[in-house]
C-alpha cells in the first residue's frame, strides 16, 4: 500500500521538528511505502539536522501562518503580533488557495497548525493534531491577548474539525476538555538506547541551558567563572555562553535533546523535550523561570506540582550552588520517573493513524 502524507510544523523552535521525527521514524517502520513531505518555511536548519538525505522524506518549503514576535526582552511583542494577525483574513484566504493545489496526499499531521485542519476537512483528507498545547490556549494566557479573540474562536472552530488531536503527558486539562476528539498518548521521543540504569559518572557533568533569548546568563557566567575549577564538576553549555578555561562547549547546531543522557544534572529552561529526556533517562533538574512564555510557565508548574523536579532562583543559585548542586545531585539514585513504555507516543500514534487511513 503506497501511502502519501503532509506533516505541517508551525516554524516555532525545534521541538516540533524532533517530535515529529520520533513519528516520521515510525511511519516509515510501519508503512514500508510511504512518502513524507514536510512544509515549513524558516526551520530548514532544523529540517536539514533531522532529515537530510532520509529516503522518501522531502521538504516542502512554504510559509505557514502561526508567528509571534519578542521584544528586547524576549517576551512575546504584544504589538507587533497583534498587526501582524490584523491581516489574517486575507492571510487565511491565500494560505488556503496555495496549499488546496496541493492536495494528493491520504493524510495530513499539524504540529500544530489550525490552518491544516480546516483544509483537511475541506477536501476530506484526514488530519491528525499532535501537541501538548494549542495556539488558542497559549495566546489566550496574555492580557491583552496579542492575537485578536475573534481569531483565536475562528482557530477553535478549525481545531473541533481535527480527526483526531494526540496529547502526550502534561497537556493541559482545560484542553483536553475542549477537544473531545483526542486520545492521550505517551511521551514521544526519538531517541535511542534506553538505559534506566545509567552509571553514575565519577565527575558530576552538569548541563547548563538558558532560553534561547540568554535571561540567565549573567548568573550562569558567574557560576561557570567561580566554580569551574572544582573537582566534583565538569561543567558543559552552548556555544553562546561564551569561553572558559575549564569547560566543554557544545557548538551552535547542536540537538541538546539527543545529548540529555550524557549528564548527571541539568540546569535550565523546563522545554518539553529536555523533560521528555530527563524523566526517560533519569536525571535530577534544576529548572529556573525564563521570560513570560505559558507554555514554560506550564511546564514547570508541573514539574514542581508533580515533585518531579527542582526550582531555584538564578541569583540563590549562584550563591548557594555548591549546597544545592549536591543535594540534586544525591537524589538520582532514587529518581525512577517512568517506565520504558511510558515512552512509546509515536508508537501509539501511528497504530491510531494506521486504523482510520
Amino acid at each position: 500500500m503506497s501511502l502519501k502524507v503532509k506533516i505541517f510544523i508551525s516554524d516555532m523552535g525545534w521541538g516540533t521538528l524532533s517530535r515529529e521525527c520520533a513519528i516520521i521514524n515510525q511511519l516509515q517502520a510501519t508503512f514500508k511505502d510511504i512518502k513524507i513531505f514536510v512544509q515549513l518555511k524558516k526551520n530548514k536548519s532544523a529540517y536539514n539536522f533531522f532529515f537530510r538525505n532520509k529516503k522518501n522524506i522531502f521538504l516542502k518549503e512554504s510559509e505557514n501562518l502561526i508567528k509571534w514576535f519578542p521584544n528586547k526582552k524576549g517576551s512575546i511583542d504584544i504589538n507587533k503580533t497583534r498587526s501582524y494577525y490584523s491581516n489574517y483574513s486575507d492571510m487565511l484566504k491565500n494560505w488556503l488557495n496555495h496549499n488546496e493545489k496541493d492536495l494528493d496526499y491520504d493524510f495530513f499531521i499539524s504540529d500544530i497548525l489550525p490552518e491544516a485542519f480546516l483544509l483537511g476537512s475541506k477536501n476530506q483528507i484526514p488530519t491528525f493534531g499532535v501537541c501538548h498545547y494549542t495556539w488558542d490556549w497559549y495566546f489566550s494566557k496574555f492580557f491583552p491577548s496579542p492575537v485578536p479573540f475573534e481569531i483565536i474562536k475562528n482557530w477553535e472552530k478549525m481545531q473541533r474539525k481535527a480527526s483526531l488531536f494526540f496529547f502526550p503527558p502534561f497537556t493541559p486539562d482545560s484542553i483536553k476538555k475542549k477537544y473531545i476528539n483526542h486520545q492521550e498518548v505517551n511521551f514521544i521521543t526519538r531517541s535511542k538506547n534506553y538505559n534506566q540504569k545509567l552509571k553514575k559518572n565519577k565527575i558530576a557533568k552538569i548541563l547548563f541551558l538558558d532560553s534561547g533569548e540568554n535571561l540567565n546568563l549573567t548568573f550562569f557566567k558567574k557560576i561557570i567563572s567561580t566554580y569551574q575549577f572544582e573537582k566534583r564538576y565538569k561543567f558543559y553549555h552552548p556555544e553562546s555562553f561564551g569561553y572558559f578555561k575549564n569547560t566543554t562547549i557544545l557548538k551552535k547546531g547542536t540537538f541538546i535533546g539527543d545529548r540529555i543522557k550524557e549528564f548527571d544534572l541539568v540546569i535550565g529552561r523546563p522545554g518539553y523535550n529536555t523533560m521528555t529526556e530527563i524523566f526517560k533517562f533519569n536525571i535530577p533538574a534544576l529548572f529556573l523561570r525564563g521570560r513570560l512564555d505559558p507554555e514554560m510557565d506550564w511546564n514547570l508548574a508541573s514539574m514542581i506540582g508533580n515533585e518531579l523536579a527542582g526550582y531555584v532562583d538564578p541569583k540563590n543559585l549562584y550563591l548557594k550552588f555548591k549546597l544545592i548542586v549536591d543535594q540534586a545531585l544525591a537524589q538520582r539514585k532514587n529518581l525512577n520517573f517512568y517506565k520504558k513504555k511510558d515512552f512509546n507516543g509515536q508508537q501509539q500514534i501511528v497504530k491510531k493513524i494506521q486504523q482510520i487511513v
